[in-house]
Parts: C-alpha cells; structure tokens; sequence
C-alpha cells in the first residue's frame, strides 16, 4: 500500500502535465482557426507537426545528447574521464557479448517482423 502512496504524486504530476500539454493545445488550435489569409495552410501544418517535434525532441534527442555527455564522466559523475568508458566497453568480453547481442536484435527482430507480416 506504501508503494500505491508513495506513486500518487508522479502520477497527478503526469496528469498535470498531459492537461496543461492539451490545455496549450487547445490556445493554440483556438488563435490559428481565426486565421484567414494566404498563411492558414502553412500555418495549420506547423501547428498540427510542431508538438509531435517538440515532443520527439524532448523525448528522444535531449536524453540521447545527456546520455553521452554524462558516459564521459565517471560513475559518480563527477569526474572526467573521457572515453575510458568506451575503452571498457570494447574491450571487455562480457560487454563485447552484450553489443553482439543488441546489434543481432537491431538487425534480426525488425527483418523478422517485417517478413512476418508480410506473408499475412
């Protein structure tokens, strides 16, 4: 029951954030519908593309940029140690195995599905 507790904040958080996302939107959609002029077209596809962007940006570029930035530091993060992670990354068996292994699922489990698919 702690656990239910201790969830319920980030959970109203995240629902805080999906109503004010909407809630933006829906200003957004309001002020561009009283646009008439040669601009409406071009104007509705930056309006409906410009979230899905924004969202794409923040989800996956910032933390893929984060992601690499923090690999130069140590583990505690505090120090800078360049590419010595990489380093160990590629020199050590077991990790050598664990990118075998992903770049094999990057490769195998999209042709797989894909020629599944196909065949229905």
């Amino acid at each position: 029951m702690e656990e239910l507790a201790n969830g319920l904040p980030k959970l109203g958080t995240a629902f805080a954030a999906v109503a004010v996302f909407l809630a933006v939107l829906l200003i957004v959609f309001f002020f561009a519908g009283r646009v008439h002029s040669r601009l409406q077209n071009p104007l509705a596809g930056v309006i409906f593309l410009g979230p899905a962007i924004l969202l794409l940006f923040i989800g996956l570029v910032v933390p893929a940029f984060r992601t690499t930035y923090g690999s130069l530091f140590d583990a505690n993060g505090k120090e800078f140690i360049g590419l010595q992670n990489y380093g160990w990354v590629f020199t050590t068996e077991s990790m050598r195995q664990v990118l075998f292994n992903t770049a094999a699922w990057i490769v195998i489990a999209p042709v797989l599905s894909t020629a599944l698919v196909s065949r229905v």
